[in-house]
């Protein structure tokens, strides 16, 4: 059996006319790759993210709370002035300790009952209930320390994606 080769079987017009791309193809091709773009861009709008606010705290037990489920501590927090406009009370707060890494041991939750801006700095104090005592996300029960550090996490709203990508744009 002999091979033929295809390529030679045409002659150049045709060739021609093969290896010619059409302009409607072209642009059909275009119209769908601008049609997908617009459409995950319009999408964004759809798509919501929580508005998190994280920040170090300190934490102090508060004197002669009961070591029951729902005590209260005091956290000094390193947020900035403009941010607690968005902290309201009866908001949950989830604290990640230093000294139990939230990976192993999880978070501990609590609600802000009470908070204000300190005399001697310009931290944040608040006073918070522990919604579990010191029981984590990962049901695990925590040894109370008088004095602890962290970071806490509110969230403080939502935003769409869209404007998170586009709010950094002034036109």
């Amino acid at each position: 059996m002999e091979e033929s080769n295809l390529g030679s079987l045409h002659s150049e017009e045709i060739e021609y006319i093969i290896s010619r791309k059409s302009p409607m193809i072209l642009r059909s091709g275009i119209y769908i790759m601008v049609f997908i773009f617009l459409g995950l861009i319009a999408s964004l709008v759809f798509i919501r993210s929580p508005d998190i606010l994280n920040f170090p705290v300190t934490i102090t037990t508060v004197q002669g709370a009961p070591a029951a489920v729902g005590t209260a501590i005091v956290v000094k927090a390193d947020i900035p002035l403009y941010r607690t406009e968005k902290i309201i009370r009866g908001q949950k707060i989830m604290l990640r300790l230093r000294d139990y890494p939230y990976e192993d041991y999880g978070k501990v939750v609590a609600v802000v009952e009470d908070f204000g801006i300190s005399d001697v700095d310009t931290a944040v104090v608040m006073v918070l209930r522990l919604t579990k005592g010191m029981e984590t996300t990962k049901h695990i029960h925590l040894k109370r320390l008088y004095r602890m550090s962290g970071t806490a996490e509110i969230e403080t709203g939502q935003f769409n994606l869209f404007h998170k990508l586009f709010s950094s744009f002034h036109f």
